[in-house]
């Protein structure tokens, strides 16, 4: 559901925009650069200092799912903790930093790393080359009627509002993010010409044959975000992240989203007995009525409803959805030598970590996690990290028992770990709001993996898929997470062996096609890339006026093909490579446009002298 807009960052992006969105209601003067991941079912912010789940408009719920009804989640994000072998007295050697209610994060990378004495630098934050990079496979024939639903998204407002000169903002958006990608710090791309460098003419952004893709780099040298979190000194650390997702509206993909965190530790020191958690404060649209629980055979934290029907998602005829948070690849384990001293260099063929607790909080409700300030904050956290309640106690912490069954009392790492559709009151497992489990109504849920140690320069990888569930009722919701679970930990095994393309990237063709709907059809032009002249192929469905113009990546018309009236049927067209004035165009890429009346498409091309 759309709020008010308070603000989003474009900034610099809009200087290359071919037609300013005066009209939209976009401010630039926040601090950060925020978008979102919203081809499938989802609508998923992120923030570009690491704050994930988070509406810029708003401030507030930014995971919604199904798209334009209600949120499913509030906040949610990654958290790491261990023990920096810091020799140093001022600072605590247990540090625990990451991505809740606020980000513990800068953004940019780290640009010297640490050795023992000297501190790591980070790159200058406000370097407006740090933010969200945001790319989409058929970026260049786009479907006009996803683009309005991009543009609705990103400007907060409905379809119908939505402007050409929007539609051609999100365009440009996309494209001076596939012509400015930042390979060189990490963003994964196809080296199409295999030559072991990102060449932006050549070169295609891309992961695991992605439709779209987020990624953006964060780093935790800025002591007092990392102490405004959980009052903890900064590890060193710098994360890149990459969001995927697919162009489905069916099955588990059109209703999952790809996460991975890549942890480099550049602090100079080891770091031991390190955990990550996966973090969510899920609102199953009002957050009064929700349960939580895991599934460690699935590897898996979920959340539902608690009630058959919840108001905000009742007004759209919709019964309540549920959300599953699905470990797909922990952290790698480290070998450790005969001699009992680790070997921090991680072997080939060595399983990754897989889920190692589950625990769960209230705001005021036992289990509770409350510390306000300090240091207790750090320990609270990194006992829940490790499987326990969120004391401060390192040395004997409490541990969570299970409420409900038959093993009812015992001490668990797996609390909320039966099967709510099959045993919805806890007879024969232990269900989250049953028997004399937690009644608070609101829930705070974390997926722990771990541990892990980490040397200077070592790097580490967690991966996850976020998915909703949406079924006939709240328990169906929950039961279609359980049949997702499995297809996605197999999906994702496919994509291991992902051989990435090489060669030219081919001419993708317009999706969706309806004569009755659409004046014309743009055809990929060919050859492409070309080095003396390319053969432009349109189809028109009626007599109609059209102008066929070559653009440059700068959003700078530099040769009209053709302004005219065509008749009916199929036509052909040439480009040389040369301008208005007859004077050769520069090698590089470049974007065929044509445009009706009623329409406008576009076409990547490479001209290679």
């Amino acid at each position: 559901m759309r709020n008010i807009i308070k603000s989003v960052l474009i900034g610099t992006l809009l200087s290359v925009v071919f037609l300013l969105a005066k009209d939209s209601k976009v401010a630039e003067n926040s601090e950060y650069h925020s978008t979102l991941i919203n081809i499938n079912q989802w609508q998923y912010w992120q923030r570009s200092d690491g704050l994930s789940a988070c509406d810029p408009h708003t401030e507030e719920a930014g995971g919604i799912f199904p798209r334009n009804t209600s949120n499913l989640i509030y906040k949610d994000g990654l958290i790491w903790g261990g023990y920096v072998q810091d020799p140093s007295l001022d600072k605590p050697q247990l540090r625990v930093n990451g991505l809740q209610f606020d980000s513990g994060m800068q953004s940019g990378n780290i640009v010297i790393p640490g050795t023992s004495p000297q501190p790591p630098q980070a790159a200058d934050p406000a370097n407006p080359k740090f933010r969200i990079y945001r790319v989409r496979k058929n970026l260049f024939t786009i479907h006009a009627g996803q683009l309005r639903n991009e543009a609705a998204d990103y400007f907060n407002i409905i379809d119908s509002q939505v402007t050409e000169s929007q539609m051609d903002t999100i365009r440009q958006l996309y494209l001076d993010d596939w012509q400015n990608w930042p390979a060189d710090l990490g963003a994964p791309y196809y080296d199409r010409n295999r030559n072991g460098k990102w060449d932006a003419d050549y070169d295609e952004p891309g992961i695991v044959d992605a439709d779209q893709i987020l990624w953006y780099v964060v780093n935790d040298l800025d002591d007092v975000k990392s102490d405004s979190v959980f009052f903890s000194p900064s590890i060193g650390l710098e994360v890149q992240v990459t969001l995927w997702a697919y162009n489905h509206l069916d099955g588990s993909l059109g209703k999952t989203i790809f996460k991975r965190y890549k942890m480099i530790n550049h602090s100079g020191y080891h770091i031991k007995d390190m955990y990550f958690g996966i973090w969510s404060d899920p609102d199953i649209g009002d957050y009064s009525d929700d349960a939580c629980g895991c599934d460690t055979l699935r590897q898996m934290a979920f959340a539902y409803n608690t009630l058959h029907s919840d108001y905000e998602f009742s007004t759209s005829g919709l019964a309540p959805p549920a959300v599953g948070y699905v470990l797909l690849q922990g952290p790698l384990i480290i070998k450790t030598d005969s001699t009992g001293l680790t070997d921090f260099k991680r072997i080939a063929g060595f399983d990754n970590q897989k889920m190692s607790s589950f625990t769960y909080y209230g705001a005021v409700s036992t289990p509770s996690y409350n510390p306000q300030s300090g240091y207790e904050r750090t320990q609270a956290q990194y006992n829940l990290l490790r499987g326990y309640q969120p004391g401060t106690d390192l040395a004997d912490p409490t541990s969570f028992i299970f409420r409900t069954g038959p093993q009812c009392g015992q001490a668990t790492i797996f609390p909320l770990s039966g099967d709510p559709v099959t045993d919805p009151y806890g007879e024969f497992g232990d269900i989250d709001w049953a028997g004399s489990s937690m009644v608070y109504f609101d829930r705070r849920m974390q997926l722990n993996t771990g541990p892990f140690e980490m040397a200077p320069g070592d790097e580490q990888e967690i991966v996850f898929a976020i998915v909703g569930g949406l079924g006939e009722d709240r328990l169906a919701s929950v039961k279609q997470l359980q049949d997702y679970a499995p297809v996605l930990h197999e999906f994702y095994q496919s994509l291991v062996d992902y051989e990435p393309p090489v060669g030219p990237v081919p001419g993708m063709e317009e999706e969706d096609i309806l004569p009755d709907a659409n004046a014309f059809v743009l055809g990929a032009n060919y050859p492409n890339p070309f080095n003396s002249y390319t053969n432009i192929k349109i189809q028109l469905f009626d007599e109609m006026n059209i102008k066929i113009e070559v653009w440059n990546t700068l959003g700078q018309r530099i040769k009209t093909v053709f302004r005219g009236t065509k008749q009916k049927g199929e036509h052909t067209f040439h480009w040389n490579g040369n301008n208005e004035l007859g004077v050769p165009a520069p090698s590089g890429m470049y974007l065929l446009r044509m445009q009706s009346v009623a329409q406008i498409q576009w076409r990547k091309m490479v001209y290679l002298k």
